[in-house]
Formats: structure tokens, sequence, C-alpha cells
């Protein structure tokens, strides 16, 4: 029985390390995945990046 329990004490304390981890890496991929459509956008556009808009649209200087 006291394996049993030390068994779930460290799995109790493991838990929440692998969440955040797990957590992080789903952020990373979600902007590596954001990052690629809106570089495929660009490149469909065929304009050159020092034209293209930003998030704000083009700016007069």
């Amino acid at each position: 029985m006291k394996f049993a329990d030390m068994l779930l004490l460290v799995v109790a304390v493991l838990v929440p390390g692998i969440k955040g981890l797990l957590d992080s890496a789903a952020y990373w991929n979600r902007a590596r995945g954001k990052a690629a459509i809106i570089r495929a956008k660009r490149a469909a556009q065929d304009v050159p990046p020092d034209e293209a808009p930003g998030k704000r649209g083009k700016r007069s200087a």
C-alpha cells in the first residue's frame, strides 16, 4: 500500500508541470501555423514585402 501511495504522490506532483509543458508546446504550434498562413497569403499576392500592408494597413508617411 505504501508503494501505491508514493506512486500517487509522484504523479500528483508531476501532472501540473507536464500540463504546462504541453500547453506551451500547443501555443508555439499554433503560432507557427498562423505564421505559415500569413506567409502563404503574402506569397499568393505576389506583393513585395516593402509594399505589403501590415496589421493596420498601409501607413502614409
